[in-house]
């Protein structure tokens, strides 16, 4: 059930939310890959957590949920899961320094954890 589900991993090197534009390149960049699922990390979110999880309801490619473990201006990790995928997604872990975020993806009576880890210099 799992095989044709596909997962893209990127260190985005901050979302650029102070610059809306240059954001909506890189998230429609990011989409435009076509995954189910997109781990992201050091995206950078300074509590503007709410410009990406409203810009990325409704892409070209899909309305997207988007999970996250970021705070500040510097780390942060997340998840987006294109809704077509059709998948539960649980959270079930995040650290306090903004560098883990892991989560139960369901789908039927299947079920694995997926992490979003940032490991910094």
């Amino acid at each position: 059930m799992f095989g044709s589900l596909r997962i893209l991993q990127i260190n985005t090197n901050s979302l650029n939310l102070t610059d809306y534009q240059k954001m909506q390149k890189k998230l429609l960049c990011i989409t435009n890959v076509d995954a189910d699922i997109s781990v992201l990390c050091n995206i950078r979110l300074s509590n503007k957590a709410s410009l990406v999880s409203n810009f990325i309801k409704n892409t070209e490619k899909g309305n997207f949920d988007f999970y996250h473990n970021s705070t500040k201006n510097g780390r942060g990790v997340g998840l987006l899961v294109n809704r077509r995928a059709n998948l539960e997604v649980n959270i079930s872990f995040k650290d306090e320094s903004e560098n883990i975020l892991l989560a139960s993806i369901k789908k039927g009576q299947q079920e694995f954890i997926l992490g979003s880890i940032y490991g910094p210099r």
